[in-house]
Order: structure tokens, then C-alpha cells, then sequence
């Protein structure tokens, strides 16, 4: 199936961009996914696991209700996923590669729904550039993956909801987008501003404020709370630890506009500047009342985008907390792009091209350069970033040939970060407990009480770290350097030191 198009028909931006005996919008976007997904692939075998990858992976050992960090939908689906096929990159990495396939089409299908197939395919042609999404979104071991593509899902089936043309559809539905949006809040806390975002649509939408009256949207919400349910159970038993730990990183602290600077920098960093700048033009011409598909997207963008805007400017924000409401920007942008004149669309395949390459070249350092530190050799740092997709896998077997942990004791580290790595590397051999002020989720995988009176090998990268460990124990005694090496190369050297005879109170 093709685009054809008669001889006197003027050429639009589509059949310059897209020429009559090629692709169709749907083929397109499947070739997208498909390429995508070998890129993402070779990538995730390339590079070890980021440092809240390895953290993660360690803590999905252990099955609970929910965790510290965030609601368990992702560990679940990473700890049960590797049971199956192993801890290596590739196989912790291969359901969210897998995941964001189906993100991608169901970008094409929400934005084709609303302004047709071209539309669909140039959101998806942006959404595939930004390289928030495209990257850490699509394919790390990371809440955000799912999170999207519920949030995806549960903006169709509500669309689809609004229309729906008899009750039985209707409570199918909306009890189906209920479920999307739960699973969504299972992924993470920032599901929220889509049910916000739902909300004030409905609220200020002439045309389907009468569903607030029907019991339809309020049983898919109360379905979506009992899928959340787990959520408040773990938090209920662990004194609304996980609550508490997000809600203290969004307190107000002072007026700054560096934060505010920071924050906006990082999402237009996040999102690529040129496509930062796009989707806010999309998001301005969508102004209200314009038709209903833009409130619907303008809605649903508005909520996250506005609160962490106005959070930058009294506390720090991480630039990916906003992403949940720019993913519906793209749709808008889908929308902008499709209606460009030949001219502009000539000027659009260029830059989408440009920013193609210039991304895979990015890739294709970052990527070399975290499995074999070449440019390390030229190019002298403090910091390469790309240590911390550095894997610690020769730990393992090197900690077992000097029998550094000792019988019946366990390895201690002095930070959250290292603690993750430690703790994957060793692959479940040896309990890691870490003993400093911010555990995150190591507080809750074993119980330090349970080693008062035994041994520990302590590691860490600095010196500092294990002088302030000694701490909790009676004696410390200091152990020869580990080295872990990259490409024949010194990656990481690690402090060791055991720690005789665990102290209840430090």
C-alpha cells in the first residue's frame, strides 16, 4: 500500500519528505520501531548498567509489596524477568526495550486518533530524537518505561471513553482506562498529574462534563486505586517511608533562579533544544477552546510541566520529573509538523536528518567509550561519566579467590551508589547492608540487626568511606586494594577493609 497522488495536485511536505512508491505513515513507523530496537539492543549489550540500573537489579532479588524509591511495577517485571533469563545488561534491559516498542505505537495510534496518520508518524519521528526517551525511557531499568507507556495507553482508552457509544462500552472502557492509570501509578508517583490532567479536561470540557455525573469514570478511578493498593499497604507498614522520601525531595527550601535555570535547562538538554522549542510553540498554539483534541493534549501536558516550573523555583527538581507531562506535547507537535508548507518541510528533512546523525554519533562515543575507555587515554578528567555504566562484574570472582567475605558475615558499604554496585556485581552471593545515613532501599532488604556481632568486608572507591564505616564496628583492619579493569586498563579501585564484630548502635 502506497501514497499516490494525481499530476495536478500540488506537492505537499509529505510527498517531498515521503514519496509517492515508498513508505505509508504505519509502515513508516513500524520501520521505526524495528530499527529502534536493534540500536537498543546492540546498545544494552555494548554498556553495563547505570548506577540506578545495577540498584535496581539488586533490589528486585527480593519480592515486596512496593519499595523505597518507588511503587514496584518495574522491579517487579525486572526480578521476575530475571529469574528467567539471568542478570546480564541485555537480558534486565531486553521487557523495556520490549515496553517501549509498544510506547512508540501508541504514540502513533493516540496522535493519529486525534490528527491523523502523518500527524502520528512525525510525534513519533520527534519522540524517537528526544533523547530522554529515546534512550533512558526506552530502554534502562527504570520506572519511567512503563510509566509511559501506560500513560499512553490510558490517554487512548480514555479518549475512546468520551465517545463511547453505548453503556456497555462505556463501562468497559472507562474501566479499562481505570486499569491503564493504575498501572500507571504502580509504575510511578508522577501518574498523578494524568489523572489531574483528566480531571480538569473533563471539568472544563462542555461537551463531556456530563461523564463527571456518570458512575463509569468514578469506578475506573476506584479500580485504579485498588491496583494502587500495594502501594499504600507498604507504606502503612513501613511508617510512609517511600511517601515521605519523594515528598521531602519536592519541599520548598528558598527562592533561587539558578535552580529554576538548572531545571529548564536540563529538560531542554533532556529533549534536544530545537525540539524543546517545538513542542512549547505546539503547547502556546494550543491555546484553550482552540478544538477538542488540543485541550485534551494541552491538559494532560499542563499539570506536570507547570508544578515542576514552579517547584524550580524554590527547590532542586531533576530535569526527567517533568517528562510526564511533555509526552503529551508530542502529539501537538505531530499535529504542527504535518501541516508545514513544501518549503519548511524541506528545511524539517534536513534537521531531522542532522539530528538522526548527530544523536548516533553521540551514541557510538558514549557507547565505546563505557566499554573500553578510549578516550580516557587522550583526554585527562577527574569524572568519566561513563564509569558509571562501567559493570563491577570481575568483583565477584575476585572477592571468592581471596576469600574476603567472611563466614557468616557480609559486605558493607558506605553509600546508596556504590552499595547498588557492590550489590549486583556480587549477584546475591553475599548479603550488602549499607550503613550510612541514606540507605534508600538498602534499609529494607536486610535487617541490621540480624549481623550485630558479625564481620563485614567493607569496600568502597574512597578512603574517607571506609574510615567512616569503621564506625560501626569494635575494629577495623585494612585489606589490600581491588582493582577492577576496563579494556586491560585501571577502572575502578576499590578500598577494602574488615570489619571485626558489627555494633548495635554506631
Amino acid at each position: 500500500m502506497v501514497f499516490t497522488r494525481s499530476a495536478s495536485r500540488k506537492v505537499s511536505s509529505w510527498d517531498r519528505l515521503f514519496p509517492a512508491k515508498k513508505l505509508t505513515a504505519t509502515q513508516a513507523v513500524l520501520l521505526i520501531i524495528a530499527t529502534g530496537f536493534l540500536l537498543r539492543i546492540v546498545l544494552a549489550y555494548a554498556v553495563g548498567l547505570g548506577v540506578d540500573e545495577s540498584y535496581m537489579a539488586g533490589i528486585s532479588r527480593q519480592f515486596h509489596w512496593s519499595y523505597f524509591d518507588h511503587p514496584p511495577l518495574h522491579v517487579w517485571l525486572v526480578g521476575g524477568w530475571a529469574k528467567i533469563f539471568g542478570e546480564s545488561p541485555l537480558a534486565l534491559r531486553l521487557p523495556f526495550i520490549l515496553v517501549f516498542a509498544g510506547t512508540t505505537w501508541l504514540m502513533f495510534a493516540l496522535t493519529a486518533e486525534a490528527y491523523g496518520e502523518r500527524a502520528g508518524l512525525w510525534a513519533v519521528i520527534a519522540f524517537s530524537l528526544a533523547p530522554v526517551f529515546t534512550l533512558s525511557t526506552a530502554s534502562w531499568v527504570l520506572p519511567d518505561g512503563p510509566l509511559m507507556f501506560f500513560l499512553l495507553l490510558a490517554a487512548i482508552l480514555t479518549r475512546r471513553a468520551l465517545t463511547a457509544e453505548n453503556e456497555s462500552a462505556a463501562w468497559f472502557l472507562w474501566l479499562a482506562a481505570g486499569a491503564a492509570g493504575g498501572l500507571a501509578m504502580l509504575s510511578k508517583y508522577l501518574a498523578i498529574f494524568f489523572f489531574a490532567g483528566a480531571g480538569l479536561y473533563l471539568l472544563t470540557s462542555q461537551a463531556y462534563r456530563f461523564w463527571l455525573a456518570r458512575p463509569q469514570p468514578w469506578a475506573g478511578i476506584a479500580l485504579a486505586a485498588v491496583i494502587f493498593a500495594p502501594v499504600v499497604v507498604w507504606n502503612v507498614n513501613h511508617d510512609f517511608a517511600s511517601f515521605a522520601f519523594q515528598g521531602v525531595r519536592a519541599r520548598p527550601e528558598s527562592l533561587n533562579v539558578t535552580w529554576l535555570l538548572q531545571g529548564l535547562g536540563g529538560q531542554v538538554l533532556y529533549l534536544i533544544p530545537w525540539i524543546a522549542v517545538a513542542l512549547l510553540v505546539a503547547i502556546v498554539k494550543a491555546s484553550p477552546g482552540r478544538q477538542p483534541a488540543d485541550n485534551f493534549f494541552l491538559l494532560l501536558s499542563a499539570p506536570a510541566i507547570g508544578v515542576f516550573l514552579v517547584l524550580a523555583f524554590v527547590t532542586r527538581i531533576l530535569p526527567h520529573w517533568a517528562m510526564a507531562g511533555w509526552l503529551f506535547a508530542f502529539p501537538l507537535l505531530g499535529r504542527d509538523l504535518a501541516a508545514l508548507a513544501a518549503p519548511q518541510a524541506r528545511i524539517l528533512k534536513y534537521a531531522t536528518a542532522a539530528t538522526t546523525a548527530l544523536l548516533l554519533g553521540f551514541l557510538a562515543v558514549a557507547a565505546t567509550q563505557a566499554q573500553s575507555g578510549w578516550a580516557s587515554r587522550y583526554i585527562v578528567s577527574k569524572k568519566d561519566p561513563t564509569l558509571d555504566l562501567y559493570d563491577w562484574r570481575d568483583l565477584a570472582a575476585l572477592v571468592a579467590e581471596r576469600n574476603l567475605v567472611p563466614a557468616d558475615g557480609f559486605v558493607a558499604a558506605g553509600q546508596w551508589i556504590e552499595a547498588g554496585k557492590i550489590n549486583y556485581a556480587l549477584g546475591g552471593k553475599a548479603a550488602v547492608l549499607c550503613l550510612c545515613g541514606d540507605p534508600r532501599g538498602f534499609a529494607f532488604l536486610h535487617d541490621k540487626e540480624d549481623y550485630v556481632g558479625t564481620n563485614a568486608l567493607l569496600l568502597s572507591r574512597h578512603a574517607d568511606r571506609i574510615t567512616a564505616l569503621g564506625r560501626y564496628f569494635n575494629s577495623t583492619q585494612s585489606l589490600p586494594d581491588i582493582v577492577l579493569t576496563r579494556a586491560g586498563r585501571t577502572a575502578v579501585t576499590l578500598k577494602a577493609a574488615l570489619g571485626m564484630n558489627l555494633k548495635a548502635e554506631p
